[in-house]
């Protein structure tokens, strides 16, 4: 079974991150969500 939830690092200090995936793989999620607030990051120009 899918069990996951959206996850955005760019809103958290990369110091952050670890940890964060810790708490996820604790909390039993094996799928994240991410990226829909970085695509001016990933892709800056058209």
């Amino acid at each position: 079974m899918i069990f996951g939830a959206c996850y955005y690092p760019e809103h958290w200090d990369k110091t952050e991150w670890k940890h964060h995936a810790r708490l996820m793989r604790e909390a039993g999620l094996n799928t994240i969500r991410t990226g829909d607030f970085a695509w001016g990051i990933m892709e800056p120009e058209e």
